[in-house]
């Protein structure tokens, strides 16, 4: 049933989106048929195939990382080396690492809610996870440094001048919790993600070194380059953000991975992954690895046409690879560079459908970022729409009526909140359910809104226009909604203070602009 389906979803989504990505006659997808993807530079890879260059006015922070995992102990240790740029535009005294991995400790408030919210994420009974910094030392000097809870502090001996490089080596011992998040393990497999330290963001805001919040993606990050060098016992296969290669050496396996313009970099480790790979006519490898009984076929193939799918609308998958990792959860899935956590625990259709979701969350918040904590609809609505767009298993309810409905479940949720508001951020939502209605309901009812009100054909120039602009950059509602305005040519407000301000939303004006 569900490779008929696959079949129908595309065929049925390309006739919505008439027009967009190359503009030409609307492919016909009713076949396994590949269509030619012609983007506003004419070719496949979408707005660039690359960020800016590295030049002196853009240049990415390097991470080079050195681990040793043992499975059985789920204990990690390692050295971990950034080459920092000062681009706060002043000197500095001190800079500052998110320790994501310290969110898993007995104290933590991320815990309390997690629990709350998943009904149960341990696989066993509770063990904590933790992120201890052993040394850091700057431009081969000692340095003191301070950790408060998931904040850790590294103070300079001098101050670096604004635009001037510092290397920075941290060294590290770290425990995997045995939990359904976004790091843990299940006893078939252990995963990593948001794991290591990672450079907080400087803006016209300052430093960003906000808590982990426990809904939503509570992260802010930069586009870096990885190299990462990975020690496991033979017969454990590594997946992770970016290219692999490994060889073995005594009884031990070695990992390198080397990832270019990401904002993080997570993996999986497993003794039981079998792996089957697909690649697409653009040169993209689908690499799928798992340890439950499941239809491989099915999911590279629907990886497949939803990389296809994204590409044709938004510029196409700059990375010559993405895994789909299985993994435990206690949601479906996570998202990070190139690689997808799945939990294969759900029924067949819910994975795949997030699985989707997931892929176009490869554009929005991995290729185009944004402040997920700040403002979480960034990153959510347009991902949101599309997938919504694409995955109607219901063949007599077109979009319209599901975003009619959606409209209705939505409003009423909202009517119900204390602070039903877009321009809230994560500290505002007490559970997951609030903002997920808030910040991807709400926000994809926007994005659906903003169509109708353009039109068809200035809706897909307005998302070629806005992800060519932002290709690898940070994107702000002020120039999301700047970007819209121009290409809807004229004044949005009222427009985006309706739908982002206040409990109540406007109505859906349902007939379209032609």
């Amino acid at each position: 049933m569900l490779k008929k389906i696959i079949i129908l979803f595309f065929s049925t989504v390309f006739v919505l989106f008439s027009g967009c990505g190359g503009g030409g006659q609307t492919p016909d997808l009713s076949e396994n048929v590949d269509i030619e993807i012609v983007t506003g530079n004419g070719a496949e890879t979408g707005p660039t195939a690359e960020p800016a260059p590295e030049t002196e006015a853009v240049k990415y922070n390097d991470y080079s990382i050195s681990m040793d995992i043992d499975p059985d102990t789920r204990d990690i240790s390692g050295t971990q080396r950034v080459i920092y740029k000062n681009r706060t535009g002043g000197p500095i005294n001190r800079i500052y690492f998110n320790l994501y991995l310290n969110s898993y400790r007995s104290d933590s408030d991320y815990l309390t809610r997690l629990e709350q919210d998943s009904g149960g994420v341990w696989n066993g009974e509770p063990d904590y996870g933790y992120m201890r910094i052993l040394s850091a030392r700057v431009n081969n000097s000692d340095a003191d440094y301070s950790v408060d809870g998931t904040l850790l502090t590294v103070n300079f001996k001098e101050a670096l001048p604004a635009e001037s490089d510092t290397e920075i080596i941290l060294t590290f011992e770290a425990h995997v919790p045995a939990i359904n998040a976004r790091t843990g393990a299940n006893g078939r497999a252990l995963w990593l993600g948001s794991f290591f330290p990672v450079l907080a963001v400087y803006d016209d805001d300052g430093w960003h070194t906000g808590p982990y919040y426990p809904v939503g993606s509570p992260f802010y990050t930069n586009i870096s380059n990885y190299s990462v060098k990975i020690s496991t016992p033979v017969g454990y296969t590594v997946a992770a953000t970016g290219e692999e290669s490994s060889y073995e050496t005594g009884d031990r396996r070695i990992t390198t991975v080397n990832a270019r313009f990401v904002r993080e970099f997570a993996l999986a480790v497993s003794d039981s992954y079998r792996l089957e790979t697909l690649k697409t006519d653009s040169g993209v490898y689908i690499n799928l690895y798992y340890y439950s009984d499941i239809d491989s076929d099915v999911f590279l193939e629907y990886a497949r046409r939803s990389l296809q799918y994204y590409g044709y609308m938004l510029g196409g998958y700059p990375y010559s690879s993405i895994d789909i990792v299985e993994t435990g959860y206690y949601q479906t899935g996570a998202t990070y560079p190139q690689i997808i956590f799945l939990n294969m625990g759900s029924s067949e259709e819910d994975v795949l459908l997030d699985m989707s979701k997931r892929i176009g969350r490869q554009w929005f918040y991995d290729i185009i970022g944004s402040n997920q904590v700040k403002e979480p609809w960034l990153s959510n609505g347009i991902t949101e729409f599309l997938t919504r767009s694409r995955n109607t298993f219901d063949i007599t309810a077109d979009i319209t009526a599901q975003m009619d409905r959606l409209y209705a479940e939505t409003a009423e949720w909202l009517s119900g909140m204390e602070n039903g508001a877009m321009t809230a951020d994560l500290g505002a939502y007490k559970t997951q359910a609030d903002y997920e209605a808030v910040q991807i309901h709400r926000a994809c009812l926007m994005v659906y809104a903003l169509k109708l009100k353009m039109g068809e054909d200035k809706f897909h120039d307005f998302l070629n226009a806005y992800c060519a602009e932002h290709w690898f950059t940070i994107v702000t509602g002020a120039k999301f909604i700047k970007t819209a305005e121009e290409i809807y040519g004229g004044d949005l407000t009222e427009f985006f203070e309706g739908w982002m301000e206040g409990n109540e939303m406007p109505e859906l004006i349902l007939k379209q602009v032609p």
